[in-house]
């Protein structure tokens, strides 16, 4: 199995595909002084961005992540063995000084990043529009009484 440990990432992003099966999530790796910065970027399933919120909702609001959490549906698990770059699992761990380590598995490669408790925040933000657009309790909008669009966090 190959490993990639990425480093700190910043900037991040999430954002749904057109086909709503998967979530492309990245943001900018920081580098030492002497390096450009490299843009890192990830697809997640649909199931693997759903694992993640889950986590990090557990993790950032541990007083109410039972109630948020009860109200959201979830995604089947779905055979990807054609698709090796897709990840499908992500774990989460609460690292020192308020940072948080993501790990993915795509196939036989794993990757791993850290992020910021600002950054963490961002991203569970991101993930709750791109997997929740009309919100947690789903359905289609009511265009009659014209909501406020949720906040696209990018």
């Amino acid at each position: 199995m190959n490993i990639q440990e990425l480093g700190i990432v910043n900037e991040i992003f999430v954002t749904s595909r057109p086909d709503g099966n998967s979530l492309i999530v990245g943001g900018t790796l920081l580098t030492t002084p002497n390096e450009d910065s490299n843009k890192w970027t990830r697809v997640l399933s649909h199931r693997a961005g759903q694992i993640l919120w889950y986590r990090l909702t557990l993790l950032l609001f541990p007083e109410r992540a039972s109630e948020v959490t009860a109200r959201v549906s979830t995604a089947p698990l779905r055979p990807t063995g054609s698709l090796p770059t897709v990840t499908t699992h992500v774990e989460v761990a609460a690292g020192k000084d308020d940072t948080y380590h993501i790990k993915g598995t795509a196939g036989d490669d794993r990757w791993i990043v850290t992020v910021s408790g600002m950054e963490i925040r961002r991203m569970w933000a991101a993930l709750d529009v791109a997997l929740y657009p009309a919100g947690w309790e789903g359905g289609e909008r009511d265009t009659s009484r014209l909501p406020k669009p949720r906040q696209s966090y990018q």
